[in-house]
């Protein structure tokens, strides 16, 4: 990176919009649990002391601390990042450089949270469940090498293509019968990809590091869809971007590119202005922890609006409407805790009022305090109009990772599949769940054939075999956060299965 390029980004860090302490918190009379609501709500939704276990609190609290510039002797906010990223960081004013609290104040705080802590682990029941004769598990392993690491999944039926990304830069199109036809390599890996459809290429989403890290080091490169053999890099300098979609924002006839730069510390949604001369950068938000962006017509005025899903600290779906070329007004419409970790959303009509409703999945374990969370699961909010959404169901799941809703037994209602990354390794036959709809906003959880043979992060669905019916594909990626027990992880390296196949058996038993 030159050095003005350099520069440049770090004066972009500066207007990083975090937590909004930007004056001393006032004295007062409060109780401990009131002052610990006034301080933490000031920078997400409260969350409340009996959410986590001591144990957990013990690791998170000295982080939240530097959060109010309160650094002790010999502390160093930023010891566990280095060199580039530490400038970053710093540049950006992370944490504040003056104390916006009395140091008092904040050891009554932590005080409260640890004497409040969850005392017990969460030791949740296991919910007898039959299993679904909807689906036959078909396990894949494809010519990729390497244990199971996909990262990566996505099947076009407009161009019949499945394709496939891993750990390794690999992204591969596959043939029906799950043959590797093309092959191209990245530096990284390829979290997200977009088709070009006009120029006939594919549109490549590399995230730079999988870890949680603030280095710009994300890129979006294409490369043909006929062979794979051409390569190009369209923008490059991404704060670990992990999702992009495509959409006519300013709605001048080019389909831009909107991707989610999630960073860790720090990140924004960005929108990449299509031209003729390249691509435009403009950012929509200075906001860490986007992970998912969808083009959809929310308010029903003929354009596309984007919902967008923020995982990271202040938790929430946030809806940016679209004014009119490129013109945007941002509504909140939902809002978490940040223990929540949210991981996706969905939108699909449940109960068939003309709007859209919105799964989403909590189940992010990626931090210091992997445990698991009784409140984690998958949930659907009813759309009421105004910008109103109202939880109607709920499902603890550990570990929740994606959703995807279709009509899968074809009996005319909205039936969702959920996979989870973090399950609980005792009860792994869990970690894929089918809800079949019985009516709206009502499902009965069943267990799927093929489960306990993976590790599942990402999904997709379509007419795979192309019999008329929905069929899901689930990719194991078997790195992350969570001890695996080594009789659940030896089998799923030896086997490489890569890919779970769950055919959908609705035609097969008509």
């Amino acid at each position: 990176m030159s050095e003005i390029r350099h520069w440049a980004l770090m004066v972009l860090l500066l207007a990083v919009v975090g937590c909004e302490l930007e004056k001393p918190i006032p004295l007062g009379q409060l109780t401990d649990d009131a002052l610990a609501q006034e301080v933490c709500s000031r920078c997400h939704d409260y969350p409340e002391p009996n959410l986590l276990t001591r144990s957990s609190w013990e690791k998170i609290l000295p982080q939240q601390r530097h959060f109010l510039g309160l650094v002790r002797p010999g502390e160093n906010p930023y010891r566990s990042a280095r060199g580039q990223e530490a400038m970053y960081l710093e540049v950006a004013n992370v944490y504040p450089s003056e104390p916006v609290l009395a140091d008092s104040l904040w050891s009554r705080i932590e005080h409260y949270y640890l004497d409040h802590a969850l005392s017990n682990k969460d030791k949740t029941r296991r919910t007898r469940m039959s299993q679904t004769p909807l689906f036959k598990a078909d396990l894949i392993a494809p010519d990729l090498g390497g244990f199971p690491a996909v990262c990566l999944l996505d099947y076009s039926e407009t161009e019949n293509l499945i394709l496939v990304g891993d750990i390794n830069g690999q992204v591969a199109q596959l043939s029906s019968s799950f043959e590797v036809l093309n092959l191209t390599k990245l530096n990284n890996p390829v979290v997200d990809i977009q088709y070009d459809a006009d120029k006939d290429q594919l549109l490549m989403l590399d995230v730079g590091l999988m870890d949680a890290k603030d280095l710009p080091l994300g890129a979006v490169v294409s490369t043909d869809l006929g062979s794979f053999s051409q390569r190009a890099l369209l923008f490059e300098e991404l704060f670990r971007p992990v999702d992009m979609v495509q959409v006519d924002w300013d709605e001048d006839g080019q389909l831009d590119l909107i991707v989610c730069e999630f960073g860790n510390l720090t990140g924004r949604l960005s929108w990449y202005r299509r031209t003729a001369q390249g691509y435009e950068h403009h950012i929509l938000l200075q906001r860490p922890g986007a992970v998912q962006a969808e083009a959809v017509d929310w308010d029903d005025d003929g354009d596309k609006d984007l919902l967008v899903l923020f995982a990271q600290a202040n938790e929430g779906l946030v809806l940016f409407e679209n004014l009119n070329q490129g013109r945007t007004e941002v509504h909140d419409l939902l809002s978490f805790h940040p223990l929540m970790g949210s991981s996706s959303f969905a939108v699909a009509d449940f109960d068939d009022d003309g709007d859209l409703d919105i799964i989403h999945t909590g189940g992010d374990n990626s931090t210091t305090h992997y445990e698991h969370k009784a409140y984690q699961g998958v949930r659907i909010y009813e759309n009421q109009g105004d910008r109103l959404l109202v939880e109607r169901y709920a499902l603890p799941m550990h570990g929740a990772y994606k959703a995807v809703s279709a009509d899968f037994d074809q009996d005319g209602d909205r039936d969702i599949m959920v996979c989870a990354f973090y399950p609980d390794f005792s009860q792994v036959d869990q970690s894929l769940i089918f809800l079949e709809a019985s009516a709206p906003f009502e499902f009965r959880p069943q267990q799927v054939e093929g489960a306990d043979q993976g590790r599942w992060m990402v999904m997709d669905v379509g007419d795979i075999d192309r019999d008329g019916d929905v069929d899901v594909m689930v990719g194991s990626f078997l790195l992350g956060p969570g001890i695996v027990p080594q009789e659940v992880l030896r089998p799923w390296i030896n086997d490489q299965n890569h890919i779970l196949v769950l055919r959908n058996q609705s035609q097969v038993s008509d």
